[in-house]
């Protein structure tokens, strides 16, 4: 791959990484993108993708940093040149759903850690709490304290671990 890279003289990719691959089961591009910025920085790297999260953008961000990334719902023929424009050009570029996002994730970037998302990405898959800490790394108790604080922080005191999974979706964070 990385000889096809240099052989090709790549400058821009753009990955729906909601689009299904011939990769192993269970296998995502990530490592496919994180190869191309190791071996590749100067190509840009545009990203799509539906139905996108606070939890799913901080994993992108992490783990590739792209130079664009596009909610697929944003995507018409408008957004799509501006995207590209501004990548050729060297700029960033979020579409309008994307930068909502990124604006509630600013808002709590002090309140929710990784492992914070990952208990509610959890709960949300239906993880049950007595099988968080092989999922999350985390003791038994700490979970339960996460938990209760996240549901302290949107105002959940009192209610079921179901509210709080409603509320982060309703919030975008999941």
């Amino acid at each position: 791959m990385v000889s096809l890279m240099d052989a090709t003289g790549l400058d821009l990719i753009w990955m729906n990484i909601d689009f299904p691959l011939p990769l192993q089961e269970k296998q995502s591009p990530f490592p496919l993108l994180e190869t191309l910025n190791k071996y590749n920085p100067e190509v840009r790297i545009l990203i799509s993708l539906k139905q996108a999260t606070v939890y799913t953008l901080r994993n992108i961000f992490q783990k590739i940093n792209p130079h664009g990334i596009l909610e697929l719902v944003d995507c018409d023929q408008k957004t799509i040149n501006a995207a590209l424009k501004a990548l050729i050009q060297q700029e960033v570029f979020y579409s309008k759903s994307i930068l909502l996002l990124l604006h509630t994730f600013l808002q709590t970037f002090e309140s929710l850690d990784n492992a914070d998302f990952a208990i509610l990405h959890e709960l949300d898959k239906g993880t049950a709490v007595t099988a968080l800490p092989q999922k999350v790394l985390l003791s038994h108790s700490t979970i339960l304290t996460r938990r209760t604080n996240l549901k302290i922080l949107f105002k959940l005191e009192g209610k079921t671990d179901s509210h709080l999974v409603q509320e982060a979706k309703r919030l975008g964070y999941i």
